[in-house]
């Protein structure tokens, strides 16, 4: 029984050395791409996608961010948040995620449109209903000086769409989930874009 657990135990190592030996730098996957694109495999539209993607951890949030002056956001009332105003930001802007912010202009957390959209879309909920303070989103704090591969983990570990942004001791704006993606990507096309 011995000898099978470690004639086992040498074929693992045997295999993950063969993983190591053929993974390659990001200097070396550079070159493929370009090569690939000098050769014609690939078009210059995938290269310049491939080597954004290959150069996140060298991209700011600053780059994506959306800055505070130019953020759309939904003030919270004495009473809460209506149904009225994520109406009208929807009709104003097509976004379907809105920073929420108190009386002093703090950023309180964000509303997506997908969990309110039974308020939206009952006939018999006024525009004066008030949202449920649990539609309310925990709008999480990234730096500024974070780049798009340290602000992927964070969103995606705390499951967060949207984080403000915070540069120099201040908050200067959002930056938005898809707004990274669509970076590194191109365009995510979503029920929110027109065709």
């Amino acid at each position: 029984n011995q000898e099978i657990i470690r004639r086992l135990y040498k074929a693992q190592v045997a295999e993950r050395r063969d993983e190591l030996d053929s993974t390659v730098s990001p200097t070396e996957l550079a070159e493929m791409i370009s090569e690939s694109r000098s050769e014609g495999l690939i078009d210059q539209a995938e290269a310049t996608r491939l080597s954004k993607a290959l150069d996140s951890s060298k991209r700011t949030l600053r780059e994506v961010l959306i800055p505070s002056d130019q953020v759309h956001t939904l003030a919270m009332g004495p009473k809460g948040i209506t149904v009225g105003q994520v109406e009208d930001a929807v009709s104003e802007t097509g976004y379907s995620r809105f920073p929420v912010t108190g009386a002093d202009g703090a950023y309180l957390g964000y509303v997506h449109v997908k969990d309110v959209l039974d308020n939206l879309l009952d006939p018999a909920t006024g525009r004066d209903q008030l949202l449920d303070p649990e539609d309310v989103r925990t709008l999480i704090t990234v730096e500024g000086g974070a780049n798009f591969d340290q602000a992927m983990i964070q969103l995606r570990r705390t499951g967060s769409h949207m984080a403000e942004v915070f540069h120099d001791g201040r908050i200067v704006g959002v930056i938005t989930l898809e707004d990274v993606i669509e970076e590194l990507v191109g365009t995510v096309r979503d029920w929110s874009h027109d065709d």
